[in-house]
């Protein structure tokens, strides 16, 4: 009975956004052209598109590993109240700021 957001298949057939569709050199930008590039429609708009995605939800889920986006939207999530659980099934740093989260799994028990 849960319905989850990926980013990775966002809702109403949408692709999922790829920096390469700004540029396909975006791998060599420096951080001024990073920070250009936040601005660019298809940016503002997958950007929005996740926001309100965030908004929407009911609880996070932080499944380890992740990049720094997504721990930058658990973080916005547990700021919110929202319930937010990370998920780390592998061995990696463990970080402080956990503590935001309502629990922190290693397994699926």
């Amino acid at each position: 009975g849960w319905r989850a957001y990926d980013f990775r298949d966002p809702a109403g057939g949408a692709r999922p956004f790829q920096w390469s569709e700004i540029d396909e050199a975006w791998q060599d930008w420096s951080r001024t052209r990073l920070r250009q590039a936040l601005h660019h429609p298809l940016a503002k708009a997958a950007y929005l598109a996740d926001l309100e995605a965030m908004c929407q939800a009911d609880a996070c889920l932080l499944v380890c590993p992740t990049g720094m986006s997504a721990h930058l939207e658990a973080g916005w999530m547990a700021g919110r109240r929202k319930p937010t659980v990370a998920w780390i099934p592998e061995q990696q740093r463990l970080e402080l700021m956990y503590q935001l989260a309502s629990g922190v799994y290693e397994g699926l028990d």
